[in-house]
């Protein structure tokens, strides 16, 4: 009672358009926090996490994410296409933790490739004998000094930003982390004037 009452003594000093201009301010600032939260725990738990791995065929795993975002890459008259999916076999990893990874590649390259464009995913085994995805779009540019910042916490583009898209900037180092934690890793490239990223 003491701090309200102290609280409210002080508020007619301050004008009704400061006092306005301050309360939407701790207003956004708590919103920009709401939403920051899940994030973080996300992300602390791709760090600390103690995985629990099990088998599971790629095709079981990856059909139904890009399934999920055809509808939504179809009303953008996106081309969106996949292939060898059922060329890689089993995944031995934590698979909540691989369809996390998955699933922010597909949704951030429906997100922001330009409508007409097209999104590939293609699946294959390297040479080493490991899995490889690779999700290429027509997508907003990546300048070659962002490439490694993109997987930093709370980065995003220039392009993404000005682009006026939602976004946190907390998806890719999520998934980075998810990835190197499975004995992955989340990496970017581009190959013409396509993004590429690959796991």
């Amino acid at each position: 009672n003491y701090v309200k009452h102290e609280l409210v003594k002080h508020l007619p000093r301050l004008a009704a358009e400061d006092l306005a201009q301050k309360l939407n301010h701790i207003s956004r600032t708590a919103d920009g926090f709401i939403k920051v939260l899940p994030a973080l725990r996300r992300l602390s738990e791709a760090e600390t996490a103690t995985t629990r791995k099990s088998f599971r065929p790629y095709a079981d795993l990856c059909k139904p994410i890009c399934e999920l975002f055809r509808g939504e890459a179809s009303s953008k008259h996106l081309n969106f296409r996949f292939i060898g999916q059922d060329q890689l076999g089993l995944i031995y990893a934590n698979i909540d933790d691989f369809t996390h990874i998955f699933q922010n590649l597909i949704s951030n390259a429906v997100k922001y490739t330009t409508p007409r464009g097209e999104i590939l995913v293609r699946f294959q085994r390297a040479e080493n004998e490991y899995a490889a995805i690779h999700v290429y779009s027509k997508s907003l540019p990546i300048r070659p000094d962002e490439r490694e910042a993109i997987f930093r916490f709370r980065y995003r583009a220039i392009s993404a930003r000005e682009s006026k898209s939602e976004g946190q900037g907390m998806g890719l180092a999520i998934a980075r982390a998810k990835a190197r934690q499975i004995n992955g890793d989340l990496i970017f490239r581009t190959a013409g004037d396509l993004n590429v990223f690959s796991l």
